[in-house]
């Protein structure tokens, strides 16, 4: 495996916490939405990495939204976790790569 596949895989590891992050503030941000467009209460959302979106329905009830704040910011510390290791990684990968350009001079 090169540096720049590490680096490949680490941004698109940061792409997918990104997408994590961005659910669980649109989650957090409907946590008290009982009427959507649709007419029913906010569905939690989840992020699935695979090309398909799936809504959870777990614990739901009719007339309340089924996001649970408490479960949503563990997620969203295990989303920010995951994102700051894929930076590190990313980081490191370019400092391995520019040390191996000083080495060429």
């Amino acid at each position: 495996m090169n540096i720049f596949t590490t680096m490949e895989i680490s941004a698109s590891g940061m792409t997918a916490q990104r997408q994590r992050l961005n659910v669980i503030a649109e989650n957090l941000a409907n946590a008290h939405t009982t009427r959507t467009p649709q007419g029913g209460p906010y569905l939690r959302k989840n992020v699935i990495l695979e090309s398909r979106p799936v809504e959870d329905f777990a614990s739901f009830l009719e007339v309340w939204p089924n996001v649970n704040p408490v479960a949503e910011l563990v997620s969203l510390t295990l989303a920010s976790r995951a994102f700051e290791a894929n930076v590190a990684v990313f980081r490191a990968a370019r400092t391995m790569a520019l040390k191996a350009l000083e080495i060429g001079r």
